[in-house]
């Protein structure tokens, strides 16, 4: 029996092939040559030592740069929804039939979750957003943003809980703490035994009223 679902944002609650985060990474690089003055070679080797340590670009450019954080994340997700996302109807019904609590564990930052929600018309359905600005300095796939989550969500362990994600580490991160974890994966890029290629098809894992 699960009571609450722990869901990421991008590329989870919306289909990878949407375009959005390709259109979020263009602009995150696009920042760094243009705001901080980095070439290709020095942009690819900061994101992936960032991406690997941290989990987001966010923080290895504020162990190198004096950058405004605030205005890196406007800059980055200042991206126009409509060119990549639909006000899905399908994912509203999905999410109306679960009664569980469900929580938004991204991260994201909470403006850049909030247009998204708004957008999709399901703001109303999510019970609790935890994103970087309250996970911070510790975010996914670092066991200490499980920890942080779980206390925020005000839930004394992971029992009864379902966390789902696109991220294969973040993902194994979780099932070493014993968290039941599904993997997001719509291009079928990864072996794992627990998988759906949407959240359209999570009822095939968590069935509704479980």
């Amino acid at each position: 029996m699960f009571h609450t679902l722990f869901i990421d944002l991008d590329n989870t609650l919306y289909p990878k092939s949407s375009g959005l985060m390709d259109a979020i990474r263009d602009r995150i690089i696009t920042y760094m040559h243009e705001r901080l003055g980095l070439e290709e070679s020095e942009i690819l080797a900061l994101r992936q030592y960032s991406l690997q340590k941290y989990g987001t670009t966010l923080l290895g450019l504020k162990e190198r740069f004096e950058i405004n954080e605030f205005e890196y994340l406007d800059y980055v997700h200042n991206v126009n929804l409509a060119d990549h996302l639909k006000n899905d109807i399908r994912l509203k019904a999905l999410l109306e039939s679960y009664t569980q609590r469900k929580i938004i564990f991204t991260n994201a930052d909470r403006n850049h979750v909030d247009r998204i929600l708004k957008f999709l018309d399901i703001s109303h359905l999510i019970d609790k957003v935890i994103d970087i600005h309250t996970l911070m300095p510790h975010l996914k796939p670092h066991k200490e943003a499980f920890n942080k989550a779980l206390e925020i969500a005000e839930l004394p362990t992971w029992d009864g809980c379902a966390f789902m994600d696109d991220h294969p580490a973040n993902i194994e991160q979780a099932r070493k703490m014993g968290i039941y974890s599904i993997l997001i994966d719509e291009r079928s890029q990864y072996q794992d035994n627990l998988k759906i290629s949407s959240i359209y098809d999570l009822p095939s894992l968590i069935p509704f009223e479980s």
